[in-house]
């Protein structure tokens, strides 16, 4: 009997349920003001994840009139302009939080030049984006016609957003939170 209580007791724990493995975020941006960085910058203090950003080989013009101009001709030309750097190691990340700023009612096209140069298939992509003016609806359904392998969620528009709010929506997403703690000194 004592055997057999052993025995059962042992499997019982080489059984027991694994711990869920956690997900690894990544949070990939294109920002040329910087607002949609420090959107980014800020969700990397909630969730712990890995912040990569976006960047074009080719610099655009720091007049903004000729950035405009630029811009709407990429988008015109459907172009894709070169990248400096890939991801090293996409396969190892569940989940793709995208940021970037809304040029003419879309992403700029450098972020579907990231999209295209990396496998995200099985991935769930979370757009958000940083805007004057347009939501990012119309964002996030080209975004799925590229990314017609992964689940790409609904997106945030993350102008001047409280921390809560970013929270709220990561965790409707499955992403890990930290948790934020506030303390208050009294003297």
């Amino acid at each position: 009997m004592l055997v057999h209580n052993a025995r059962k007791v042992l499997k019982e724990k080489t059984s027991a349920p694994k711990k869920a493995k956690k997900k690894k975020v990544l949070i990939a941006y294109y920002s040329r003001s910087g607002t949609t960085e420090k959107v980014a910058k800020r969700m990397q203090k909630l969730t712990g994840a890995t912040l990569f950003r976006i960047q074009t080989k080719k610099k655009y013009p720091s007049n903004y009139d000729k950035l405009v101009k630029t811009g709407e001709k990429e988008q015109e030309r459907q172009a894709r302009p070169a990248l400096k750097k890939k991801v090293k190691s996409m396969s190892s990340y569940d989940t793709v939080i995208l940021g970037f700023p809304i040029w003419w009612d879309d992403a700029p096209m450098a972020v579907y030049t990231f999209l295209e140069s990396h496998n995200l298939s099985g991935k769930t992509v979370l757009p958000f984006c940083t805007s004057g003016g347009s939501d990012i609806s119309a964002s996030v359904k080209h975004i799925r016609r590229v990314c017609k392998k992964s689940t790409v969620k609904k997106g945030l528009t993350a102008n001047d957003v409280s921390n809560k709010k970013i929270s709220s929506w990561l965790k409707k997403n499955r992403v890990s939170v930290k948790e934020q703690i506030s303390v208050q000194l009294q003297i």
